[in-house]
């Protein structure tokens, strides 16, 4: 796995997916990903929360929400999690990995053996990142089994 350097130093804690924090960084998810891919991804995270679910803000040192992420079970597969919603205000500055490591050991104390996730094919900067995080490529899951743009990828957490 490889170590992101961290520009600011960051505090990623869990917090209410409904606070205002949350919901600014989910907001400004939802828009890029309407302006890039015609759909802004709110359809698959409609039921969240629910038991073992976790929904992590990254605030940098001058305590501003920069980076958010969401990790909840995935029904139908005992001992996984999805990862949903994750965003970072400012890429390239390792808040996206300080979140994914949160909850990586969120999910861990929760146990969870592994995780999933889809993002899309055309998101290359996504498969990019999730592959250095110890992602692979994997079979489709769920309603994305359907969804030819979709790529699914798992981590077995050890």
């Amino acid at each position: 796995m490889t170590t992101a350097r961290l520009h600011p130093p960051l505090d990623v804690r869990a917090v209410a997916h409904d606070s205002a924090d949350a919901v600014a960084l989910q907001e400004q998810l939802s828009a890029h990903l309407l302006a890039r891919y015609g759909s802004d991804g709110k359809a698959g995270f409609a039921d969240f929360p629910g038991e073992g679910s976790v929904f992590a803000v990254a605030y940098d040192a001058a305590g501003a929400p920069v980076g958010c992420g969401a990790l909840r079970p995935l029904a139908g597969e005992a001992g996984s999690g999805e990862i949903k919603r994750m965003h970072a205000s400012r890429p390239g500055q390792g808040i996206g990995a300080a979140v994914l490591a949160f909850l990586e050991q969120q999910a861990r104390a929760l146990g969870y053996r592994r995780l999933r996730l889809s993002t899309r094919w055309a998101n290359e900067g996504a498969i990019g990142f999730y592959r250095a995080q110890g992602f692979v490529v994997a079979e489709a899951y769920g309603s994305y089994a359907t969804r030819p743009e979709c790529a699914c990828m798992l981590k077995a957490l050890g």
